[in-house]
């Protein structure tokens, strides 16, 4: 009999996490029923296949993190009963700080992959000792799998986890569909090549520094530049 996939999920938009998780769930999808426990209430999920169960908690992200913590204490009887028999999932995978507290907490913590979408240094530049804490008190003896290197080697070097502990997979990506609207972009010129900078226009993606080093280098000699 066909087995199930279990997603932990904050929503499905606002960065590159979030397009990474529906578009993981939509590919499950093709193969087998997927269950997905969503906090943020206010999400439209209709791109999302008919074999696609949510949850929906209804847990806005303009509350307080106090208020959500509590809200999301509140309804692990709920969840629970959605989850059902952990025997019937192949995968189970939980993303972003919120959702990950959630299944740390639910009856599937133990099964649950934590996927690092992001490193600490951040919002934690000089490696606290409470972070530290903080994090082996949520992770111990759980899986993480991390998005790059980067943030494995982090995890392993910075805050002490072991390295059998953590595995990294890279984000999946499309490259098919990237290279369709590459093509019918009127702003990238057919054949000339390009470097390709893919991520929210935020500060902390540092655009900045990626377009000084394209002028100062002089590459829009030879390349374009895609954001």
């Amino acid at each position: 009999m066909s087995k199930k996939s279990l997603f932990f999920v904050n929503s499905f938009t606002g960065g590159g996490a979030e397009r990474v998780c529906f578009d993981l769930i939509r590919e499950s999808c093709r193969s087998q029923v997927a269950k997905v426990v969503v906090l943020d209430g206010s999400d439209d999920y209709g791109g999302l296949p008919e074999n696609c169960e949510v949850l929906n908690l209804g847990i806005e992200p303009a509350l307080s993190n106090r208020a959500r913590i509590c809200r999301i204490a509140a309804a692990l009887p709920k969840v629970n009963g959605f989850i059902g028999s952990l025997d019937s999932y192949d995968v189970i995978s939980a993303h972003l700080n919120m959702s990950q507290l959630l299944a740390r907490l639910s009856k599937a913590s133990r099964r649950t992959l934590y996927v690092m979408h992001g490193a600490q240094k951040s919002s934690d530049p000089h490696r606290s000792v409470f972070r530290r804490v903080a994090l082996h008190a949520a992770f111990d003896r759980r899986q993480l799998v991390c998005v790059f290197r980067g943030i494995e080697d982090e995890r392993v070097l910075d805050y002490g986890f072991r390295r059998e502990q953590c595995a990294t997979i890279y984000n999946p990506l499309d490259l098919g569909k990237i290279r369709g609207l590459l093509e019918r972009d009127p702003n990238v010129a057919p054949g000339r090549p390009y470097f390709l900078a893919a991520g929210r226009l935020d500060k902390i993606k540092r655009y900045d520094r990626l377009i000084d080093v394209y002028f100062q280098g002089r590459f829009f000699e030879r390349y374009d530049l895609v954001i």
